[in-house]
């Protein structure tokens, strides 16, 4: 086991890890940095290959920064261990290993980093006890996919001993920084705008690839990669922990919302379209949500969002829209919902608690949330032909909303219009370009 603990704790022996500590992604270190001192369990989830391993590290080099020294810094990656050693013992052995074989210079803090902790069954008892015991000597630090480490079932284990960092794919400011697009820091459109050209070129790059990081750095790959992330998510986060049996079922459900992404469905049509049972559908359904491969967005209502019901209409969106390139035949004719896709993760980081979408009869807002008490409402539409009915969906359903702010994020045409309401007042409609959206 020592032998094992040496080569991944390359500091020990004064050994460079520039290789793994990739490109800083401030905001998320800036957070993790915070918690250095902090006595709760500090668990890094997402989507497998989100980035989660690589902020670890950066964190570690941080720390070997401040001179804590490199004999408090303990890491360990439990996915490339045999299946048969990945028990509850394991962390004896490891931690055990650790004390007996290295040389602490001083009695000073330790770090303790767990990486793809979901793939030891029970984990959870193992660190609520070592971090009750060890409590002000020891800071834990757990990685682990979504579906291991789901926010509610964790919470019930470790009950308000632990906080929860979500992990997601390159928005497109971190894709700017990651093909080293330098950003002006002020994010008006005025400041933007002499750069718009570099920005939009850099935007239909980013619609291709995704978010994904090693993507991202080598879209050469795309496919091959994408292929692979898609493959380990299915079978690692969902068929293995959740006991799937039908798996072509599964990865046919996969497929279809992949096909789908952006629109509406419903459990009942979708068990008809692909001829899988309604609580099937259902259950899988939860299993990707729990991986983060999938998300849910419900209607909007003003005092709640609209609970699921059975005949609910709910609308369908994918972690990252690289998944949906890979899943469709035709990009040119997906970028309506690319785009619409890459606004819903943006604004689901922000505004979780509150967004929802907004229906009734022939009228559709496709984004409804809630910003420093003032409802936004948001139309996507990749283009700069707008469509009337676009505008007429805003228009139709103002007085469903208190003082409502109205947008359209267009290709490039970046405009303000006044229209006459139902009620004579003067309702403001602004466009807006889906580069500068995302930057300001």
């Amino acid at each position: 086991m020592y032998q094992l603990l040496l080569e991944q704790n390359p500091w020990w022996s004064g050994i460079e890890f520039k290789d793994k500590i990739g490109i800083v992604r401030e905001h998320y270190l800036k957070d993790i940095k915070k918690q250095n001192s902090s006595d709760l369990i500090t668990i890094l989830s997402g989507v497998r290959r989100s980035g989660k391993s690589t902020l670890m590290y950066q964190n570690i080099k941080f720390l070997l920064d401040k001179e804590i020294s490199p004999a408090n810094i303990l890491y360990f990656n439990f996915f490339y261990i045999r299946k048969d050693l990945l028990n509850i013992g394991i962390f004896d052995e490891i931690y055990n290993s650790y004390i007996e074989n290295v040389d602490f210079p001083s009695d000073g803090k330790k770090y303790i980093f767990f990486d793809e902790v979901q793939e030891v069954k029970g984990f959870e008892s193992w660190i609520l006890k070592f971090s009750e015991l060890n409590k002000g000597k020891c800071k834990i630090f757990l990685t682990g996919s979504s579906s291991g480490l789901s926010s509610s079932e964790i919470s019930t284990y470790f009950t308000g001993r632990n906080v929860t960092i979500k992990i997601y794919p390159l928005d497109f400011k971190e894709f700017l920084m990651f093909r080293n697009i330098d950003l002006p820091k002020a994010g008006s459109y005025r400041v933007l705008f002499p750069y718009k050209d570099k920005y939009i070129n850099a935007l239909a790059n980013y619609l291709k690839t995704g978010g994904f990081p090693e993507i991202v750095l080598n879209y050469a790959n795309f496919r091959e990669i994408i292929s692979s992330y898609l493959e380990d998510i299915i079978y690692r986060d969902i068929i293995r922990p959740f006991g799937i049996e039908k798996t072509i079922e599964l990865e046919g459900l996969a497929t279809f919302l992949l096909s789908i992404a952006t629109n509406i469905f419903s459990y009942r049509k979708t068990s008809r379209s692909i001829g899988i049972s309604y609580e099937t559908v259902r259950k899988y359904i939860a299993c990707f949500e729990k991986s983060s491969l999938f998300y849910r967005l419900p209607l909007f209502s003003l005092s709640k969002l609209i609970p699921i019901s059975e005949n609910a209409r709910e609308k369908i969106y994918v972690v990252d829209h690289g998944l949906m390139n890979y899943a469709k035949f035709s990009f040119s004719e997906n970028l309506g919902a690319v785009a619409e896709n890459i606004v819903f993760n943006y604004l689901y980081k922000k505004y979780w608690q509150t967004i929802g979408f907004y229906r009734e009869r022939d009228s559709e807002i496709d984004f409804v949330y809630i910003s420093e008490d003032k409802t936004c409402l948001v139309q996507v539409t990749y283009t700069d032909e707008i469509n009337k009915r676009e505008e007429l969906a805003l228009l139709k359903n103002q007085d469903k909303f208190k003082n409502p702010k109205n947008m359209i994020i267009t290709k490039s045409t970046y405009t303000e219009k006044s229209f006459k309401g139902k009620d004579g007042k003067n309702i403001k409609i602004r466009y807006i370009p889906l580069w500068c959206f995302l930057l300001c």
